[in-house]
């Protein structure tokens, strides 16, 4: 009798990890057209005005949709997190060329005493606690007793008032 209630429990187990994940994936392909579809909307935008418009932070291996979304819209588009090699990018759309200084990013460095047992995981809780979007950051960058954090400039403000 144990023996078929494991089997059961372990089929319907599997039934509902599998519903779940078709649905995870389901809300992910939205959330994916969604994206897209603002990326294309910027793309036009900024075709249209001749000036760049600038995503919020996203993982760079999206970078290549976007890229080809631009270029369907007769525009370019930049890739920049703040720092070379970074993880999280901004994408700026703009039919001209446009340089890394451009970019709505601002860095804040924080010191904290090297012997401190500080992690990256502390700073991004800190700024979440601010009830910051995790799109609205970027990067954190920690060495012994310095942390370089990358955000979207219109965070800086909430961000230096919250954490005083």
């Amino acid at each position: 009798m144990l023996a078929s209630t494991v089997t059961i429990l372990s089929a319907s187990y599997r039934a509902a990890a599998w519903y779940n994940f078709c649905m995870s994936n389901r809300v992910d392909e939205d959330a994916q057209q969604l994206y897209l579809a603002h990326w294309r909307d910027l793309a036009q935008r900024s075709y249209r005005d001749g000036r760049p418009y600038f995503t919020m932070f996203l993982p760079q291996e999206d970078f290549f949709l976007a890229e080809k979304i631009a270029s369907s819209c007769g525009v370019s588009c930049v890739a920049w997190g703040g720092a070379k090699d970074t993880d999280r990018v901004l994408f700026g759309f703009s039919p001209f060329p446009i340089a890394a200084d451009i970019f709505p990013i601002t860095c804040l460095t924080c010191r904290y005493p090297i012997d401190a047992d500080v992690y990256h995981r502390d700073f991004l809780g800190a700024l979440m606690a601010c009830n910051l979007e995790r799109k609205i950051i970027g990067d954190i960058l920690i060495s012994p007793g310095l942390a370089q954090i990358f955000v979207c400039q219109q965070a800086v403000p909430v961000i230096l008032q919250e954490l005083r």
